[in-house]
C-alpha cells in the first residue's frame, strides 16, 4: 500500500530544499539547477498524489501554493538576468 504521509513529507522536503536555493550565495547557475530539480521532484509527487488521493493532493497543493509561486518567481528572475546579461 502507498504511504500517502511519506509522499507528502517527501514533497514538502523537496519544496523546502527548492526554497533554500533562493537565499544561497553560490552562483546563479547552481541555484537555478538545484531549485528547478527540487521543484520538479515536488511536482512529480504532487502529480502522483493527485492520482491516488485527491484530498492529500488538495491539501498539499493549497498549503504550498505560495511557496511554488516564490520559487517560480525566483527562477524567472534568474532567466531574465541571464537573458538581459547576454544581450
Amino acid at each position: 500500500m502507498i504511504d500517502v504521509e511519506k509522499l507528502k513529507k517527501y514533497a514538502n522536503d523537496s519544496m523546502n530544499m527548492a526554497l533554500a536555493q533562493i537565499d544561497r550565495t553560490i552562483g546563479p547557475e547552481t541555484r537555478i539547477l538545484n531549485a528547478s530539480y527540487m521543484l520538479g521532484k515536488f511536482a512529480a509527487v504532487e502529480d502522483a498524489l493527485m492520482k491516488i488521493d485527491q484530498d492529500a493532493f488538495t491539501e498539499l497543493h493549497d498549503n504550498r501554493r505560495a511557496d511554488w509561486e516564490r520559487v517560480s518567481t525566483f527562477l524567472e528572475s534568474i532567466y531574465k538576468i541571464g537573458k538581459n546579461g547576454g544581450e
